[in-house]
Order: C-alpha cells, then sequence, then structure tokens
C-alpha cells in the first residue's frame, strides 16, 4: 500500500524531545480514510508509529513514513535539525 502525502487530511505536526539528551521525535495528527490518526516520527530509517483511536486496529508505519516525513519537512513547526535528517 502506497499512502501519499495527499493521503493524510488536516495533518499537523509538533516537535519534541525527550528531555535534555534525548531522542528528536515529531507528534504528528492527521485524518485518513475519514479516521483520526495520531503518528510518532523518529530521526531514524524504520522509526515511526501510526495509531488510531481503536487500539484493536493495526497500522503498519513503513507505509506511512515518507508521506509523514514529507508533511514534517513541509512544516513550519519542524526542528531545523530533524529537518535536515529527513530529507
Amino acid at each position: 500500500m502506497t499512502i501519499r502525502a495527499k493521503d493524510l487530511i488536516g495533518f499537523s505536526c509538533r516537535y519534541h524531545r525527550n528531555g535534555i539528551c534525548g531522542a528528536e521525535f515529531h507528534a504528528c495528527a492527521f485524518t485518513f480514510q475519514g479516521r483520526a490518526m495520531r503518528a510518532v516520527v523518529f530521526e531514524g530509517e524504520a522509526q515511526c508509529a501510526v495509531l488510531s483511536d481503536d487500539i484493536d486496529e493495526r497500522w503498519r508505519g513503513d507505509h506511512f513514513a515518507d508521506a509523514l516525513r514529507e508533511m514534517i519537512a513541509a512544516s513550519d513547526e519542524s526542528g531545523a535539525s530533524f529537518r535536515r535528517a529527513i530529507r
């Protein structure tokens, strides 16, 4: 399944860090196929988790990762160092 950036409706994200020396990540919110979704995208390859409000549903982060990283790079809320890493 190929998920494109245009499939992520109402996308918003915020840059965070886990403490002073912690890992950088983006917390994202969007709608996909009518479902409210959340994602956590870390800097490293294959470090993307996607969740919906229904904990019984499973979503593959690797299917969303490219679209999420594209949307993060376009967002004004992106951290500068993380932005360089995802391009």
